[in-house]
């Protein structure tokens, strides 16, 4: 039997075959050592330094942890490896049959004979198992491969529905009561400035003036070089948030208040999201009733009922 040493640490039976090939390197570097001091064999996985194996019996020591069930799949890997060592580099090692073997062995076929052959039926049924698991294991990569492809294209189809859906709202008149449209991501409202506005100016100048304001930070958006975040850790991942300490942003609080501050900080987030390479506004599909991206089963949905609806006759 196998010791239970590194079971804190176990492999998966995937990738014995791969700790497998490491193993049997480092024995035939000679840095697992078989050979024990008195010319017998050893086992340099198991715990007791006093081992004296002969050639055929640690074969067969090694094929047996191999083969079973008890030991840590290391374990198991580790006693394969040795067992294609001993088979592969050290079979010109093996203790020579008796010369005259006893009458009760000779009957009983030869017993050293029969204990080699033995362990080497065990050892190649060891290899077409092992051969049987890295089929499987090919067998379904092959199969996870196919899925992924097909969920790759499946994802670039519905970004090319979203994209077509997007360019036929586009081109749909708007309705200021219209619940499933195209919002701008990054892109300022104007109506939230000439609502801050309407508190500083009189109404002859209050559009101008709020077009102007909107304009210039709109701007300020698109400034690759303002780059107003930081790094924080959410929930074990990483996540870019807007740095409230920024100075631009904290004389756009104290000069204009919260709400315009709000839409400043929001529009910088979608950038930040949808675009940050490019800073300018991105077209998406947005359901304004929940303020939300909308999903495409809504949008359809959405398209055949106002399809649906007779359009009421102008007087």
């Amino acid at each position: 039997m196998g010791s239970k040493i590194d079971e804190e640490s176990d492999i998966s039976d995937s990738e014995m075959n791969e700790y497998k090939e490491v193993t049997y390197k480092l024995l035939k570097f000679r840095t697992h050592k078989v050979r024990a001091p008195n010319g017998k064999f050893r086992c340099p996985f198991c715990g007791d330094k006093e081992q004296a194996f002969q050639y055929t019996l640690l074969l067969q020591h090694a094929i047996r942890v191999a083969e079973g069930s008890e030991d840590s799949a290391k374990q198991r890997a580790n006693h394969f490896a040795m067992a294609t060592y001993l088979v592969t580099d050290l079979a010109d090692e093996a203790e020579p049959p008796p010369a005259s073997p006893p009458p009760p062995e000779a009957e009983s076929g030869g017993g050293f004979q029969n204990a080699m052959n033995s362990a080497q039926e065990c050892y190649q049924r060891l290899v077409e198992k092992l051969k049987e698991k890295e089929d499987e294991l090919q067998e379904k990569e092959n199969e996870l491969s196919c899925v992924i492809l097909k969920e790759l294209k499946s994802n670039d189809e519905l970004q090319e529905a979203r994209k077509a859906l997007i360019q036929g709202l586009k081109d749909m008149p708007s309705e200021s009561s219209v619940v499933i449209g195209v919002k701008k991501m990054g892109e300022l409202d104007l109506k939230t400035f000439i609502k801050a506005c309407r508190k500083r100016y009189s109404s002859l100048h209050v559009d101008a003036k709020a077009a102007q304001l909107c304009s210039s930070w709109q701007e300020k958006l698109k400034n690759p070089e303002w780059h107003p975040f930081r790094v924080q850790d959410l929930k074990g991942s990483s996540k870019r948030v807007v740095k409230d300490e920024d100075e631009m942003l904290k004389g756009l609080r104290n000069e204009w208040g919260d709400e315009i501050y709000d839409a400043v900080v929001t529009a910088l987030e979608e950038v930040q999201e949808y675009n940050s390479s490019g800073c300018y506004p991105v077209p998406e599909l947005w359901n304004f009733k929940e303020n939300r991206k909308a999903k495409l089963e809504e949008v359809i949905n959405y398209l055949f009922t106002q399809l649906k609806t007779p359009k009421r006759k102008r007087a």
